[in-house]
């Protein structure tokens, strides 16, 4: 099948434009209340520790990272997703023949990941301490992202960082999304899936990287249609951002013990200390290297316009239309009165 039912594109009748504002609206409010259903059960299960274990042990338990992440695989996957996608049900979707992705083009297209994840990564940061700095109630600026990660077990991380989320978010966003979004186009599927994507994840830290990643990932998804091309891509991409990382934390910490040792370092110690700075060196070097690539690629990429998707729709909004199904509804509103809120309340409580 080449195209959504074969249904050549067309600018959208009235009953057209009624539907498509009340899909744009169901999309938006399908995400905001599957971050309000998370956040409920969060807060319920707060409550319910403080009330049955008492407030010592409830801080104890929701301390620890295998509970952490056993409850974010419960709440957001394990019961959010179901619910995400009950509230999608019954919309049109747009359904077209999928593509095979070969390895260069994978590697290739890791490495623009890499890039742009390491640009936004910088971008983020900058604004990030320009608003601590204004922000009397801010905190130190610290990370809790990469703070939480260095106390957390590798392969936990992996599994629920590498492995299992990358593959619910790129089912909720570049397939459950964009498949309903895309029948009035795929450049507007692209962009407002992204822009969600990053929303979603609801700190400064991430939001710039995570919508422009995202921007790939659906730019890729438009040109593909195939589900597990993205889901492989952000699975590698996770993997960059956040094993070489802790390596490399975990080699720093290494110096750092034996640097204290000083004078009385044995020949072995010593050989050690040079091996684990070694270790850093090569992944600075390996993250440089493919970000350089990277934007090289990008560039490129750009140039040659390969990374904008096709203008392809079935139902063309135009005008007011467009801006009332876009943005000027009370699902998007509520979406990003809620998002922007998360931000802010991660910048204060940092």
């Amino acid at each position: 099948m080449n195209g959504l039912l074969q249904i050549p594109e067309h600018v959208a009748h009235e009953r057209e434009k009624r539907t498509a504002k009340r899909s744009f609206t169901r999309c938006y409010l399908s995400l905001f209340f599957f971050l309000l259903f998370v956040e409920v059960l969060v807060v319920s299960v707060q409550i319910l520790g403080l009330l049955f274990l008492g407030e010592d042990l409830t801080v104890e338990l929701l301390a620890n990272p295998y509970v952490q992440y056993g409850l974010q695989v419960l709440i957001m996957y394990i019961l959010g997703f179901p619910f995400f996608l009950l509230l999608n049900l019954g919309m049109q979707k747009s359904v077209y023949e999928k593509k095979k992705m070969g390895v260069g083009s994978f590697i290739v297209y890791l490495l623009i990941a890499q890039f742009l994840m390491q640009a936004g990564a910088m971008i983020s940061s900058i604004i990030s301490e320009t608003l601590y700095s204004i922000i009397p109630t801010g905190g130190s600026g610290e990370s809790v992202v990469g703070g939480f990660i260095d106390e957390v077990p590798w392969w936990l991380i992996i599994a629920v960082v590498v492995v299992i989320g990358p593959i619910f978010e790129e089912l909720m966003f570049r397939k459950v999304l964009f498949d309903r979004l895309s029948v009035y186009g795929d450049r507007l599927a692209v962009l407002i899936s992204a822009v969600a994507f990053g929303l979603f994840h609801g700190n400064i830290e991430q939001l710039i990287y995570a919508t422009a990643i995202g921007l790939l990932f659906g730019s890729i998804y438009a040109k593909t249609r195939n589900i597990w091309h993205t889901i492989f891509l952000h699975m590698a991409v996770n993997f960059l951002g956040t094993v070489p990382g802790l390596i490399a934390s975990n080699s720093m910490e290494k110096i750092f013990e034996l640097s204290e040792l000083g004078s009385l370092l044995t020949e072995a110690e010593a050989a050690s200390s040079v091996f684990h700075f070694i270790i850093i060196a090569l992944i600075s070097i390996l993250q440089i290297g493919m970000s350089i690539a990277g934007l090289v690629l990008f560039i490129v990429f750009m140039v040659k316009k390969k990374l904008i998707p096709e203008k392809r729709c079935r139902i063309r909004l135009e005008g007011k239309t467009l801006s009332r199904c876009v943005i000027a509804n009370a699902g998007a509103i509520l979406l990003l009165i809620y998002c922007t809120a998360q931000i802010v309340l991660s910048l204060i409580l940092i």
